[in-house]
């Protein structure tokens, strides 16, 4: 125990990678730091590793916020193994070769580190003195995060409350004014009685509006403090995706939790991560993303894989379909199209004539080379990706292809009156995303010139694919949600099941009916459409968890869904894992908070594109 109260000093959390002589690449996070040494924790790994006191070990730490990482050599000092529900190695390492510069590194890093949560408070109390203007500092709202994310749904139940009441004072408000119009003081041949009852009444009127002036009070700080609360959720939800990028390859792991999925970089949701990155104006970081794509990335027949390797690039399957491929492009148009650089028009230029060569004479896109199957989440995609390259380069062959992928999503897909949109060609199997990503892809106003309502859409989707779920948080406290499931449950033989990702979706998909008939100056359908975005976002904030490794440092994300390891009905299961961080979850529902369509683009068009 002598050598283990040595080396606990400072307690700090940043990555460290070593490895043994002939192991493999471990990875871990520091639990404690000194001068001479470290204590390194370590998940239970799935085959053994080669420790045992006195080994020797390679180390690689990873300090947040440093261009590079500090390498250096030690001896493994004391092994303890911890006896829990997830076991753990901890492991006391004394450095055998570090230089002087990258020791100071570590140690001055730690102790800024701990005298963070003393200098939080006072940050915290200047930031309300000057009107929240300063923002909290990063690693107060960490500790915070969670709690002022369960806060911000309670404060929008109160701030709906309080608005029911204040509506019910209107309308009593104007009842009086009304009956006082009817009777008053100064007609001839008024007696006492109506004098005493006219006088009752307008006291009565006058103690409404002072509790409407008292209610309308509570309003306006409820409100304050419901935009604080979302600053601090955005912020950390954010930042949940931003630390998990990885400095080599610009890729960031779909999963964070899920042991089966570790590294697993799926295309989809880094073209989701980089569309957060320029919604949040961070393009460097997009560009790191897009840079793989259109400098490392390995081909497979022509377009994407599906998944590579967060770590090394590899890819990670060699499954290869249509919609991965295509969102690579949707976020290299918003980046061009944002920030009017040219920078990805190769890219973008391959896979437009790699998409072409997949539509069939009909105008549909097969899902994929060598296969014979169409889905419509993949023609949903290319309709958005070829409406943005028209928006970006004004060829008329674009527009052309727009309206042949849409003809063949009214004729293949839609069914008419009753607002039901197939998986695919042949396919009547329902999919919630085929709802939404119809709303945001073509938009209201074109579904309608294609003669399919928008409004029966949205209905379908509600009245099949809505559920109340439970679930239970990591604290062990279960409560009910309403959202949106992959499916239809009840063909499924199981309970419902909510799907963050697709139940953002349909927030978005409201958002974007309640602009329609805004700009339509139908109030009341408009209206309408707010309450059912202000509704479920309302309902995926309960599923809000912190973040389920220490590489969040207390930031916030979603699970991928209400229950893990759960049958979608599309041909896979949930991820493993009661706390499961999802970047495909966290990033729609950041989209949903910002107001952003990834199915649309708004900027210039330029007036140059890689010629046909």
């Amino acid at each position: 125990m002598t050598e283990k109260r040595k080396y606990v000093r400072l307690n700090s959390v940043f990555p460290v990678e070593f490895r043994f002589k002939e192991s493999e690449l471990i990875q871990g996070f520091t639990r404690n730091v000194s001068k001479d040494g470290l204590c390194i924790e370590v998940n239970m790994p799935s085959t053994p590793l080669p420790l045992k006191e006195e080994a020797l070990l390679s180390l690689s730490i990873d300090i947040p916020l440093s261009k590079r990482p500090v390498r250096a050599k030690g001896r493994v000092m004391w092994l303890e193994k911890t006896d829990d529900s997830s076991p753990r190695y901890l492991i006391g390492v004394r450095y055998e070769q570090i230089g002087e510069p990258e020791r100071k590194r570590i140690i001055n890093y730690a102790r800024k580190k701990k005298m963070v949560p003393y200098m939080a408070g006072t940050l915290l109390l200047f930031s309300f003195v000057w009107g929240g203007g300063i923002f909290i500092h990063d690693l107060y709202v960490q500790k915070k995060s969670l709690k002022a994310s369960r806060e911000l749904v309670k404060v929008k139940i109160e701030r709906d409350r309080l608005q029911w009441q204040l509506t019910r004072l209107d309308r009593q408000i104007s009842e009086l004014k009304e009956e006082l119009r009817k009777k008053p003081p100064e007609s001839s041949g008024v007696n006492d009685s109506v004098m005493r009852e006219n006088k009752k009444l307008r006291e009565e009127l006058a103690r409404l509006i002072e509790d409407r002036e008292r209610i309308q009070k509570k309003i306006r700080k409820v409100k304050r403090l419901k935009q604080y609360l979302e600053r601090v959720d955005i912020h950390n939800l954010y930042r949940w995706i931003k630390v998990h990028q990885n400095k080599n390859t610009g890729l960031i792991s779909s999963f964070e939790g899920a042991s089966e999925l570790k590294n697993y970089a799926f295309t989809y949701d880094q073209s989701l991560a980089a569309q957060v990155f320029l919604i949040f104006g961070d393009y460097g970081r997009a560009e790191l993303i897009l840079n793989f794509f259109r400098d490392r990335a390995e081909r497979v027949r022509g377009g994407f894989a599906n998944a590579y390797s967060a770590a090394s690039g590899e890819p990670k399957t060699y499954e290869i379909h249509t919609g991965p491929t295509v969102w690579v492009g949707l976020a290299a148009l918003q980046y061009m199209l944002k920030t009017e650089n040219t920078q990805y028009e190769t890219l973008v230029h391959e896979i437009t004539e790699w998409l072409l060569r997949l539509q069939d004479g009909e105008g549909g896109i097969r899902g994929g080379p060598e296969i014979e199957w169409y889905s419509t989440e993949h023609n949903l995609d290319s309709y958005a990706f070829f409406a943005m390259m028209y928006q970006w380069s004004g060829k008329e062959k674009f527009r052309t292809t727009v309206s042949q992928i849409l003809k063949w999503i009214r004729e293949h897909t839609y069914t008419g009156p009753e607002g039901l949109i197939k998986r695919g060609k042949g396919d009547s199997t329902i999919a919630t995303d085929t709802f939404s990503w119809a709303i945001a892809a073509i938009g209201p106003e074109k579904l309608l010139e294609a003669g399919m309502n928008p409004d029966d859409i949205m209905k379908f989707a509600e009245d099949h694919c809505r559920v109340t779920a439970d679930f239970t948080r990591p604290d062990g406290k279960t409560v009910k949600v309403t959202g949106f499931d992959f499916a239809v449950n009840r063909h499924l033989g199981r309970k419902g099941v909510i799907s963050t990702e697709w139940t953002a979706q349909m927030i978005v998909a409201f958002r974007i009916m309640e602009k329609f008939y805004l700009d339509l100056g139908n109030e009341n359908q408009a209206q309408f459409y707010e309450s059912k975005a202000a509704f479920y976002e309302n309902e995926l904030e309960k599923l809000i968890i912190s973040s389920p490794s220490r590489t969040g440092q207390g930031a916030i994300c979603l699970p991928y869904a209400s229950q893990p390891e759960t049958d979608t009905g599309h041909g896979w299961k949930t991820p493993s894992g009661k706390q499961t961080g999802s970047i495909a979850g966290t990033a729609y529902m950041l989209f949903a908070k910002k107001g952003y369509n990834p199915l649309k683009a708004e900027g210039k068009r330029p007036n140059s594109l890689v010629s046909e």
